[in-house]
């Protein structure tokens, strides 16, 4: 009689070697932001930003891109309150750059995890007030530019360096939200 001894170890060592599931990101509510009420009827977001899709650049590899991020966050953030003319943001530049760090060579550097790769990220939008009738004549402009870096250890699991940059596309976010309640409130905000 065979022995079933071989098969029933496969099968433990195959459900030992499962490692834990992977992480589930929250989604990008915005919720905690306080929307800016413009003078304008209308509010239109357009994704001008287009990806290299290749190194350095890696903002194409993130679950929710930069630039989908901040659709999201301009359709929520910026809410029409005025009875003419029309609010254009224009995503120019969403980019996440990828530069790989030097290798640590000594003891502590052999002894600690060290920063392998930084990540640099920059959102720019442009803002124009524009009169439908005449969408080519800009009444009123304004850019908002936010910046952020952030480094990632080596040996980073894939679900740790999902997390990764989905937290730098938040605080990126963050960022181009306190530059609009700034910029854009002032510059276009309805006067209460």
């Amino acid at each position: 009689m065979k022995s079933r001894w071989p098969t029933l170890l496969a099968v433990l060592l195959a459900g030992c070697t499962a490692g834990p599931p992977p992480t589930v990101l929250p989604d990008m509510t915005f919720a905690n932001m306080q929307p800016i009420r413009v003078n304008a009827a209308q509010v239109v977001v357009v994704d001008a930003y287009k990806s290299p899709l290749k190194p350095p650049d890696v903002e194409y590899l993130f679950a929710t891109p930069p630039d989908v991020a901040a659709q999201k966050l301009l359709k929520r953030q910026l809410v029409a309150a005025g009875s003419a003319d029309e609010l254009r943001a224009v995503i120019e530049e969403a980019s996440v750059v990828r530069t790989d760090l030097p290798a640590h060579s000594s003891l502590t550097g052999f002894l600690m995890q060290a920063p392998a790769v930084e990540l640099k990220a920059v959102m720019k939008v442009r803002f124009e007030l524009v009169d439908p009738a005449a969408p080519d004549i800009v009444l009123g402009h304004a850019e908002v530019i936010a910046h952020r870096e952030k480094t990632i250890d080596e040996g980073l699991s894939p679900d740790g360096r999902a997390r990764a940059w989905f937290d730098l596309t938040e605080e990126l976010m963050d960022n181009l939200d306190t530059g609009m309640q700034s910029i854009v409130k002032k510059t276009f905000g309805v006067k209460d």
